[in-house]
């Protein structure tokens, strides 16, 4: 997010491009910031992406999951056999995303039983 937020500032921005991904280990700045540089990213954020973008921080800035929420769904679960609570959650997490984020989203990224 604060690579985004650099960017839409008009912040100058400097990176050791990554020549090579590797998913063997972390995903670091760099990585972003030469991923965004390979797509072509850079030089569109500011025009096509400026306002989803500039929404998504945003969003961000305001979205938080609430830890205890999902402890007591998850005790619900485990001492009665319901997951009601946590399904509550995950609807509610789901309600925040943009339509843009359901492209090509289905239920193999969300695997909960009623």
């Amino acid at each position: 997010m604060k690579v985004l937020e650099a960017i839409l500032k008009g912040e100058r921005i400097s990176v050791q491009i990554t020549e090579k991904f590797n998913m063997e280990i972390d995903f670091t700045t760099d990585d972003f910031k030469s991923l965004l540089f390979y797509m072509g990213l850079l030089t569109i954020v500011k025009g096509l992406y400026f306002e989803y973008f500039i929404k998504m921080l945003e969003k961000a800035a305001n979205f938080r999951i609430d830890t205890d929420e999902v402890q007591n769904a998850l005790e619900e679960i485990a001492l009665e056999g319901s997951n009601k609570k946590f399904v509550n959650i995950v609807k509610n997490i789901l309600s925040e995303l943009s339509k843009r984020d359901f492209i090509k989203f289905d239920e193999k990224y969300i695997k909960v039983s009623r």
